[in-house]
């Protein structure tokens, strides 16, 4: 289903969106040659990963050029399959797993293909939130009828989370679902609530894993450079040693074998030892400008649906980006979640790019004084 008098979309987002993706094709390709050689055996195969995030990107982009030009209202008829679909997602990596990766079992395995269904998952609850919230707007600040069934769905969706292992991904979930029930009409009582049962949650993931507490005691004692904590050790040296300008793109050393997850969660310590605290100060800035132009579009949204999805998408983008930064420059404990459009990730970029496109079409309606 088309939109009808198509307008012109939110061009200044589509090309900060599309530049800083190319951007991370570019980090993703120094961060990642030296392992693509050891993970081929071949030492003149430096753009393995490259390769196969191209691939990804090729499709993604596909993906949100068709979204983006598909009426987004459609998808709030569909509330019930996005619920069902966000559960199927995060049950298929118990039936089609492909095992534990660096502690977590996030993956599946179809035919030859690798997936990691939590990333798709986080569009799935945003369009089912969007729609449930819309739909029952005069109910969200009723105990039984909103923050009852909210707190189940919930704790339902954590319990899935937390089996995999993967605290990171829930970490952005869980305030995806926070900020749009705030936005939503929640009450302050049950925002509090909500809140506190976040963090007891929080705590009870921690204290069940004993290498998140481990995680957490190093993170507290920052002279622990070993362990656990060698990895934000590993980063906060490659950021350190870019100083205000960088050694030059393709020069770093950290990501040879000693930053450990150089292309995925620990890039962004790769651009700031490559390109410098400067130039990575520009590369917040575009995430900054990227998270403005979605609540722009969020504000000027015609209806309540178009809103909550540009809202969740938003949010999104920009929680993934402060978790992935904060816990390379050591403000919060380290824990495994990319940094949006640049780390390397498959599912990650396509799901990105579909959101994108979403996101995109909203901009087309939402426009001041429309």
């Amino acid at each position: 289903m088309k939109i009808k008098n198509l307008r012109r979309i939110d061009t200044s987002l589509a090309t900060a969106i599309f530049g800083l993706s190319v951007f991370g094709l570019l980090m993703l390709f120094s961060a990642s040659a030296e392992l693509s050689r050891t993970r081929t055996g071949d030492p003149n195969n430096s753009t393995y990963f490259l390769i196969l995030q191209l691939i990804s990107f090729g499709i993604g982009l596909v993906l949100w050029v068709v979204l983006q030009n598909i009426d987004y209202k459609i998808y709030a008829k569909w509330k019930l399959w996005w619920l069902a679909a966000t559960f199927v997602l995060l049950l298929s990596v118990f039936i089609f797993s492909k095992g534990q990766i660096n502690g977590a079992n996030r993956w599946v395995g179809l035919g030859g293909l690798s997936l990691q269904p939590s990333e798709i998952a986080k569009l799935t609850f945003i369009l089912f939130l969007g729609s449930w919230f819309a739909d029952s707007h005069h109910n969200v600040a009723d105990w039984k009828k909103g923050f009852v069934p909210f707190v189940a769905i919930i704790l339902a969706l954590s319990g899935l989370m937390l089996l995999q292992h993967d605290l990171g991904t829930l970490s952005v979930m869980m305030a995806i679902a926070l900020v749009m029930y705030v936005v939503s009409g929640a009450r302050v009582s049950q925002i509090g609530a909500t809140i506190v049962g976040l963090i007891a949650l929080a705590w009870a993931a921690i204290k069940i894993e004993p290498y998140r507490m481990k995680r957490l005691l190093t993170f507290l004692n920052s002279n622990d450079t070993t362990g656990a904590n060698y990895h934000i050790s590993q980063a906060k040296i490659s950021i350190g040693l870019g100083g205000w300008w960088g050694k030059g793109f393709l020069q770093g050393v950290q990501k040879k074998g000693f930053l450990p997850e150089a292309h995925t969660d620990s890039i962004f310590a790769v651009v700031v030892e490559e390109l410098g605290f400067m130039r990575a100060i520009l590369l917040i800035l575009v995430y900054l400008f990227i998270a403005i132009r979605g609540l722009r579009i969020a504000r000027f949204a015609p209806d309540s649906f178009g809103s909550l999805v540009a809202i969740g998408i938003t949010t999104w983008f920009t929680a993934q980006t402060l978790i992935n930064i904060s816990a390379m420059v050591s403000l919060i404990p380290l824990t495994g979640v990319p940094l949006p459009f640049v780390s390397y990730g498959r599912t990650a970029l396509v799901a990105l790019f579909m959101a994108t496109g979403i996101l995109l079409n909203i901009s087309r309606v939402a426009k001041p004084n429309s």
